[in-house]
């Protein structure tokens, strides 16, 4: 009798690879954007950032994703410099007030 394979959605056979712990993908990408794109603690746990209360849970949703997907997956990220608006005078110092890393 053949063994049958199982296929994903995406006609892919599934591989008998362990699951990932979405944790520790999440802390291996903390890692990464604070290496990258020098994105502080602060930056990533702010309340609109990828790791803050209000995007937290759809972040994890994203890795687990990325982790089951069986083809070469991709995740696009950056970080966004906050800038004050103009001063009275119509010039701005430049200087960024904050910054929040999002999913493209």
């Amino acid at each position: 009798m053949a063994a049958v394979t199982e296929v994903n959605g995406n006609g892919v056979p599934e591989s008998a690879a362990p699951p990932i712990d979405i944790q520790v993908l999440v802390g291996h990408l903390t890692r990464l954007l604070q290496a990258t794109l020098e994105a502080t603690d602060d930056d990533l746990h702010r309340p609109e950032s990828i790791l803050g209360p209000v995007l937290r849970d759809q972040t994890l949703q994203r890795c687990a994703s990325f982790a089951q997907e069986a083809q070469a997956a991709s995740l696009y990220i950056q970080k966004l410099l906050l800038y004050p608006s103009n001063q009275d005078d119509g010039s701005s110092n430049g200087i960024a007030l904050s910054s929040r890393v999002l999913f493209c």
